[in-house]
This record gives structure tokens, sequence and C-alpha cells, in this order.
């Protein structure tokens, strides 16, 4: 008899030893058990966390190739209860379509290649949210503070600004690093229903002179975005996403999360900040398989593969807006290497494609 898939001994332990699901304590040990059967590791080293009490702060690095755009009308768009916020977007008239600048926070600035944090960051690769715990990959003093992209923080971080055209066509993109601010934290669900005008305009919006009309024009270069891609053929995918309600420790309902506006705006222009990078780098010099590290542009930089790299291909998946890698069984992935003073760790690679 054939030895039980990891799926199923996760199946079998909740039979066994969850019958009735009740307590946001039995979610959370479902959870690190599908975590170990899957070779993930839910808690990080005690390595990770002495590397992390070393850590005095946020970056602070200033130079030629770090452009300050602080000044730009960012937002982040994420879950109510998001603290981890790895991205902003901001967006301005250009000709007859727009100007995309999309912000990724810069998680090397601080985790560097091969330390303790980042090779546990190799073996999760991301984080894993689940209906009563958020698994980071990062520990969550970085995730949620030091490189999160939270309201009326300066932090460094990767911005592609993409031209959109009215069709929604890319006409052309800039990558490289900066410094930004994020001016506007808001919310899915309540932006979602004020774009459709079916609630109140969200009160970070109203704080920020202007934000209202930013927003209205990142909705419409997204939907011209969207339309271009389903004519071109695009799949939409309608994924059931269960999220636990939670009263103190108590299980009262289990929601599906709806599909709206706002989760559409950052959905195309993640597809769209991917595809940039893609192109990025298969317009690079170097052979790269992957279109899947973090990008760490520097004037006439190459780009090298280690020959233990047996990668076979990288392609985009629009579920969850990540650049998945494939590999055959027993391969073994290693990162591009730069000739520069930093590689991008692959914290940076996972934080920038989740």
């Amino acid at each position: 008899m054939s030895e039980p898939s990891s799926t199923e001994a996760v199946q079998a332990h909740a039979t066994v030893t969850t019958p009735a699901i009740s307590r946001r304590s039995d979610l959370v040990q479902l959870a690190v058990v599908a975590l170990t059967a899957h070779g993930l590791a839910p808690d990080f080293s005690a390595a990770a966390l002495a590397e992390l009490a070393s850590i005095a702060g946020p970056a602070q690095e200033a130079g030629p190739n770090i452009r300050d755009l602080r000044a730009l009308p960012w937002c982040s768009i994420d879950d109510d209860d998001s603290q981890d916020i790895d991205q902003l977007s901001c967006c301005e008239p250009s000709g007859s379509g727009w100007t995309v600048s999309v912000a990724i926070a810069d998680v090397d600035a601080l985790v560097h290649k091969d330390s303790a944090i980042d090779l546990q960051a190799q073996r999760n690769t991301t984080s894993v949210y689940t209906a009563a715990r958020v698994f980071p990959m990062l520990p969550e003093r970085l995730s949620t503070d030091l490189t999160s992209l939270g309201a009326h923080q300066d932090r460094l971080a990767i911005v592609t600004a993409m031209v959109v055209e009215a069709d929604g066509q890319v006409s052309s993109f800039t990558i490289g690093r900066a410094q930004v601010r994020n001016q506007a934290k808001l919310a899915y669900d309540s932006l979602a229903a004020w774009m459709d005008e079916q609630g109140d305009m969200p009160a970070a919006v109203r704080a920020v002179p202007g934000m209202d009309a930013q927003l209205r024009g990142q909705d419409a270069a997204a939907q011209a975005l969207r339309k271009r891609r389903t004519a071109q053929g695009a799949l939409q995918f309608e994924t059931f996403e269960p999220r636990a309600q939670v009263e103190g420790e108590q299980v009262v309902a289990i929601e599906q999360r709806e599909q709206n506006r706002a989760r559409q705006l950052i959905e195309e222009f993640m597809v769209a900040t991917n595809i940039c990078t893609a192109q990025f780098l298969e317009n690079s010099t170097a052979v790269l398989p992957c279109a899947a590290w973090c990008v760490r542009p520097s004037a006439g930089a190459a780009w090298s593969m280690s020959p233990k790299n047996t990668v076979k291909a990288c392609r985009p998946s629009p579920i969850r807006r990540r650049w998945r890698p494939f590999w055959s069984a027993g391969a073994t992935l290693t990162r591009c290497v730069f000739p520069t003073s930093r590689s991008p760790s692959c914290s940076s690679w996972a934080r920038a494609n989740t």
C-alpha cells in the first residue's frame, strides 16, 4: 500500500483530532499540521530571531541610483486588518492614457543574501495566509514594520513605472530603486463600495487632497488593462476564499471573500508589473530561464546564473499574483548573481511577487 500524501495526512488529522472546529486555536493547529506536512516551517529558527534582534531600524540608504519619490500620491490597498503592506500604487495622466507606478517593498535592503532570515525565506518562499493566522515569510517586525510600506512612513522600494495607453497596452516602462511614502492606507471593501457608489468616501481618501481623483485614475487604468487582457484570451478564475470570523477565541462564522473593483485594480497592476519584470530580465545580456527574482538594476549590469541552476521554466500565475517557478524533481534553484556589491535575496523575490 502506498504512503498517504501530505494532503491526505492533513485531512486525516482534521477528521481524527478536530471533529468540530469552533475555536481559533483549532484552525491554527490544523494550519501548523498542513504547513509541516508540506515541508514548510511554521516558526522562525533561533538563528533568524537572533539576526532579527540585531536589526536597528528601517533601511537608510541614499545614492544616485535611489530616486526620491516620496511626494507622489502613493496609496496602499489591502485587507482591513493588514499591516504587512508590501505594495503601493499611484497614477498620473500621460497622453491619452496614464503612467502607472507600482512600488514593491525593498526587503533586500535589510535581509541580505544567505542570512539566517533569507535561508528560512528560501524554505517557505511566501507568507501563508490561513483562516485564523498568518504565517509570515519574514518575522513580523520586518513584514509589518521595518520593511512594510505603512502609512506616512519613508521606505525603500523597487518602483516599476509603466506607460499604459488608453487601449490597455503597456507601451514602455522603467524599473529602479526609490524612496517612497504611503499617503493613504486603504482597504479593499470600503474602497470598492465607494467606487461603485454604494458607500461613503473612505476617511483616508478625504484626508489627502486629490486622492479621490487619483483613485479614479488608477481604476480607469486598471480596467483598461483588464479589458485588453480579456480580449487577448486571459482566463478569469473564480476562487473560493473563505475567511473565519472570530470573536475572541470563538469562530462565529465563515464568510466568503468577494471579488470587487478594488481587488481587480491591484490584480491588474501586479500582473502588468510582473510582465514588465519578465521583459526586463528577458532583455538582459545573460540567459535567464526564470523571471522571478527581485530587480536590482544598475548601469551596465550583466546577469548570470549559477551552473548548478536547473530551473526549466517560469510562468505567471493569475492566482495570488505570483510568478511560479517550475523545475524538475530534485533540481536546485539558485539565484541570479549581480556584478554589484549585493545580490538580491530570496526574501526580496518572494515579497515582490506575492
